[in-house]
């Protein structure tokens, strides 16, 4: 994947740089006066993949702005991918929901967190019932104890994440066709089966991700002598 764009916004100097295109094979060369804010924009930038994030919010967040409309969320740096032809098919495999991704862009904020946007894919709403489903199963006298059992266990989990997938299919074999219990397990294997992909393909664009390194003490760069 390559980077096709990038943008700094609240950071330091800059309320929004605006988008900076990256011209594929050519250098990106940023000429400005002192305090121009181009250290600014590079230091902004190699926070995007960094281990652990760098941003200060009373050292970095613009002068200009009041400290107090500071959000923790606020971005600071957001990158555009374009995806190479080879990554594009190793994708389908990973999501087939994603069969028609070509680019994505990829933010970060004062919290750290790295935040994705696909401009070719559709949101995916996230599930918000599992446990009302799994406790209406948990409370099918009918169902044998060892199923109920499953079912309460699913039930307290917070989330459902991809290891939880045999234990929905093992409900799913234990309720009879047909039935609403059947269809609402069913319908809620479904939703997570999406979800199930989507975090899939973000752990794999995560691992990918090209890196951003800004160096300004080149005193401490170790090289030949």
């Amino acid at each position: 994947m390559k980077a096709i764009t990038f943008r700094v916004t609240n950071f330091r100097c800059f309320v929004d740089s605006g988008w900076v295109r990256f011209t594929p094979g050519q250098p990106l060369i940023l000429v400005g006066k002192n305090e121009a804010g181009k250290s600014a924009l590079l230091a902004a930038l190699s926070q995007l993949t960094a281990s652990e994030v760098n941003f200060e919010p009373v050292r970095d967040w613009p002068r200009s702005k009041r400290q107090a409309d500071r959000e923790a969320t606020a971005a600071v740096v957001e990158v555009k991918f374009q995806l190479e032809p080879h990554e594009i098919n190793a994708i389908r495999a990973v999501d087939p929901t994603a069969k028609d991704l070509r680019t994505f862009s990829v933010r970060r904020g004062y919290d750290g967190f790295r935040r994705y946007a696909f401009d070719d894919l559709s949101d995916v709403p996230p599930v918000h019932n599992h446990r009302a489903v799994l406790q209406m199963v948990a409370a099918n006298e009918a169902l044998d104890e060892s199923v109920r059992e499953l079912a309460t266990t699913l039930a307290q989990s917070p989330s459902l994440p991809e290891r939880t997938a045999a234990s929905i299919d093992a409900l799913l074999a234990a309720l009879p066709d047909k039935s609403e219990q059947h269809a609402r397990v069913q319908g809620l294997q479904r939703q997570l089966s999406v979800i199930w992909s989507r975090t899939r393909l973000l752990n794999w664009i995560d691992e990918r991700l090209p890196t951003f390194h800004y160096f300004n003490s080149y005193d401490l760069i170790s090289g030949p002598d």
